[in-house]
């Protein structure tokens, strides 16, 4: 049985691997000579057997000559230099070595960088395979770049010597470490890679990453990437355990790119083989995603992994926590997260589904979240992606339990969305800032809120389904001795029947009453000349309505939409509003657009008239 592991454990698995060494090099390689046979020279300095470092020559032929002739005990040593490297580099079948270098000075890299390219296959910078009690420390390694890589293709083979040496010839990361055990990667820089992640750990235990860097460039891979994938034996490496100590991950303020990652540290476990993880300090940051993977993008990703993270940063991410543990899973999986900031998260503070059905405990303690008041899915049809939310529930809980206690949530459109049956447990937290509703429950379950402070403009809804199922577990359902501001009809359940209510106590409730939402003027009408200044394209207004304490227009395009950024929206009367926000093309649709203006300016905004939006 999995489960999280104490912290004595975790102590032991720190003191159990290998520390870094630090390698007293001598500067001028000239005057420390190690010859070809010096088989048990302290030092194997790369540039004695051939290597060059000078950015041109190729010496992945003389640095794998030394990696394959290190013996325990020996330190494989980089100098200074940019050292391009035009074959995979294999560390295999070695225990006891360092490989070392003088930090981002010893850069090993691969020609043509970030060149655009379909999907194609592309061997892995540097990997560890078959290896025991190694330290990998003070370089910088990077990879070709997006699509420049196809780990995944090799799920072809069943023999895991086939899988693995696809991985590391045709996968295209910085750092590849597979099948092996006590591994260690301190100081190192990483960049880019052609799938999975810069760092990819797979099928390995007692790895550890201490202060490192990753910057993927690209939102289809993880900055760092751990999963089961390179050996599918359940006994296989029971262990499982990864640790990262002070890492991080961004974009380096876009000077590659927009995006760092598709996920910060990104854990994959399996069926009766959870991967075990533990996360201390370090900041991610900048991690996007595309396409249909709307959950991704997450500072930490946690799927079927037992997690500690304690005193963790994430900023400017699509999600702050995605934990999910799927339907196959039958063991307890736990997760404790402390002490941790995930601030101006674009589209939910902490993404749920649970659908294992072996139990355990996500527990959220002393920890901050900060959504923006826009989702970046605010185009999709489903609730589940189109608001900004605090915590997100996706599925049905079937037996894992949420408890969020001492933490704080602001801002996004709503604070708790739980889209099936969800069994949560929130105390002592504040809750602040949201735009639109407070909680809403559908499908049942055990919902506990009490000692909270809560500031809404809509009640607590709990309701039996979201209108597309027709079923519903049944409620218990406590609300208590909260605070804050909210209305006065605090708890609406009227769409529950009663015999799916099981328990219900609302009491030692103290709220200051709101009616409703927050009331704001009416936008004030600017002048034609102040904002207006050209004519871009005209919308028909289809619909309209409040979001928040705003107006938003849904439309159909009049004619081609031109390129440009839209200011403002000029009425059949020639008022004109500013425009906050213009979303095209809305629900797909490219000739349908979706406008939001300050205020409740409905009256002089209705449906079936036509307005001109200006830049």
């Amino acid at each position: 049985m999995l489960t999280v592991l104490p912290f004595f454990t975790m102590v032991l698995f720190r003191t159990l691997s290998p520390q870094p060494v630090d390698v007293p090099i001598e500067k001028n390689v000239n005057t420390h000579v190690v010859g070809v046979n010096s088989n048990y020279a302290k030092i194997l300095n790369v540039k004695q057997f051939g290597a060059k470092g000078d950015g041109r020559s190729d010496d992945s032929k003389a640095i794998n000559k030394v990696l394959d002739m290190a013996v325990a005990g020996q330190t494989v040593y980089f100098p200074s230099g940019n050292y391009l490297i035009g074959d995979a580099l294999i560390v295999r079948n070695k225990q006891n070595v360092t490989v070392s270098g003088d930090g981002n000075a010893s850069r090993l890299f691969v020609d043509n960088q970030q060149a655009k390219t379909g999907k194609t296959t592309f061997y892995t910078t540097l990997s560890i395979d078959e290896c025991s009690n190694v330290i990998l420390q003070k370089l910088c390694i990077e990879s070709k770049g997006e699509n420049w890589g196809d780990a995944d293709a090799a799920g072809k083979f069943a023999e895991p010597d086939k899988r693995v040496d696809w991985m590391i010839n045709k996968g295209g990361h910085a750092v590849l470490i597979t099948r092996s055990k006590n591994i260690s990667i301190n100081n190192v820089t990483a960049r880019f890679c052609g799938s999975t992640g810069v760092y990819y750990a797979s099928s390995s235990d007692l790895v550890t990453f201490n202060n490192c860097f990753a910057n993927a460039a690209s939102l289809g891979y993880a900055g760092f990437a751990i999963d089961n994938f390179a050996n599918g034996a359940a006994e296989f490496m029971p262990g499982r355990r990864y640790i990262f100590n002070n890492c991080k991950v961004n974009a380096e303020s876009q000077k590659y790119g927009k995006y760092a990652a598709k996920g910060g540290v990104v854990m994959e476990g399996d069926m009766g083989r959870a991967l075990n993880c533990t996360i201390t300090g370090g900041e991610y940051r900048d991690c996007y995603t595309g396409g249909n993977a709307q959950s991704l993008g997450a500072a930490i990703s946690a799927e079927n992994t037992n997690l500690v993270a304690t005193n963790v940063k994430g900023a400017d991410n699509y999600v702050g926590l995605r934990l999910v543990q799927r339907g196959e899973i039958n063991n307890p999986v736990n997760i404790t997260v402390s002490q941790s900031t995930f601030v101006n998260n674009k589209y939910c503070g902490i993404y749920l589904s649970s659908a294992s059905k072996g139990g355990g405990t996500i527990l959220i303690d002393q920890c901050t979240f900060s959504q923006l008041p826009v989702s970046v899915w605010n185009s999709s049809p489903s609730g589940v992606y189109n608001k900004t939310s605090g915590i997100i529930n996706a599925s049905y809980m079937v037996s894992v339990k949420l408890k969020v206690t001492n933490s704080s949530f602001t801002g996004g459109n709503r604070y708790v969305y739980a889209a099936d049956k969800t069994d949560i447990n929130v105390n002592n937290s504040r809750f602040s800032g949201t735009s639109d509703s407070t909680m809403s429950f559908y499908g049942g379950g055990d919902i506990d809120i009490q000692k909270n402070t809560i500031d809404g403009y809509a009640p607590i809804f709990v309701r039996q389904y979201d209108h597309t199922r027709k079923h519903s577990a049944p409620v218990s359902l406590n609300v208590m001795r909260n605070k804050g501001s909210m209305p006065a009809d605090l708890v609406n359940t009227t769409e529950i029947p009663a015999s799916f209510m099981k328990a219900k106590k609302i009491d030692g409730n103290i709220f200051s009453a709101v009616s409703g939402r927050a009331s704001q003027p009416a936008a004030s009408v600017l002048s034609s000349s102040a904002l207006f200044k050209q004519k871009a394209f005209s919308v028909n207004i289809s619909q309209q309505g409040l979001q928040a304490q705003n107006t938003f227009l849904v439309g159909s395009v009049v004619g081609q939409r031109p390129a440009g950024t839209i200011k403002s929206v000029r009425n059949s009367n020639g008022e004109v509003f500013q425009v906050l926000q213009l979303v095209c093309p809305f629900n797909g649709d490219a000739q349908k657009v979706k406008i939001v203006l300050p205020g409740d300016i409905r009256k002089s905004l209705t449906p079936g008239s036509t307005i001109d939006l200006g830049n």
